[in-house]
């Protein structure tokens, strides 16, 4: 475990040091915060309802969805595909680590960084525009809460960590990972709270596991009131998404491992 806390701190210290990659994508999500704003009072236009949302809920969900995100995006699979792309992965063949574990965890303690930040930011943003939220806010919520986005991490991380290790057999995994960006943006409810769509549609997401990194935590945070049986099915989603996506990792890894190879390395 020691190996591992010496690659949490490498990647906290990464964070610190190139500071300014930090602070440019903390502005992006506050960029991306203000078009859902102007395009969501756009869809508004003087309505008081769309479904079961006001204006003021839905921007609340978009500030809770800006700190999710902070926490439960990852990027490893970029790290992974690069490696491979370039022969660097040949480095860690020898090491008496495990590579894809090795990789979380220095990412992992980077966006615990960015979602200290981004919770400051958009918290005191929630705190001057609807103030009421905070006395609404249920205590009890927060160790459920910290769990669920542990897990939403995991889910995502392994995703994007499996299309990354798809370098093996393409020649460049980048093209995966903004394709799957792209569904993530429109199936995950970071663009639209998927419980505006029709039920049967909605009803599909609870056996997708994008859904499980981003909608389900925000909602389950946005709610005034703990409903112990909706989180113990996205608790349970999340186990089971994460038990499948671990084996699918151990799967691809294993086999591509057997395929690389390293030209002049």
């Amino acid at each position: 475990m020691k190996k591992y806390w010496v690659a949490f701190k490498i990647g906290w210290e990464d964070a610190f040091e190139y500071r300014m990659e930090f602070f440019l994508s903390m502005a992006g999500w506050i960029v991306r915060l203000m078009t859902a704003i102007f395009i969501w009072a756009a869809v508004f236009n003087g309505k008081e309802m769309i479904g079961d949302y006001t204006f003021e809920s839905i921007v609340i969900y978009f500030i809770i969805t800006s700190i999710v995100t902070t926490l439960v995006f990852s990027r490893v699979g970029f790290y992974v595909g690069e490696d491979i792309h370039t022969g660097d992965f040949s480095n860690y063949l020898t090491r008496p680590i495990s590579y894809v574990i090795y990789k979380i965890v220095s990412e992992f303690s980077t966006n615990i960084l960015r979602a200290i930040i981004g919770a400051a930011v958009f918290l005191t943003i929630l705190f001057f525009t609807y103030p009421g939220f905070f006395s609404q806010f249920e205590i009890i919520k927060i160790a459920p809460i910290l769990v669920m986005l542990l897990f939403a991490y995991i889910i995502n991380c392994l995703i994007t960590t499996i299309i990354g290790l798809s370098g093996f057999w393409v020649v460049n995994s980048n093209r995966l990972m903004f394709v799957y960006f792209a569904i993530i943006t429109g199936l995950s409810g970071m663009t639209i709270p998927l419980d505006l769509f029709p039920k049967k549609i909605y009803d599909m997401f609870f056996y997708l596991p994008f859904s499980y990194s981003f909608f389900f935590p925000v909602k389950i945070i946005q709610t005034k009131h703990l409903d112990p049986v909706f989180l113990g099915k996205v608790l349970f989603g999340q186990i089971i998404f994460t038990l499948i996506l671990i084996l699918l990792t151990k799967l691809v890894f294993r086999l591509g491992v057997k395929k690389y190879e390293a030209v002049g390395r």
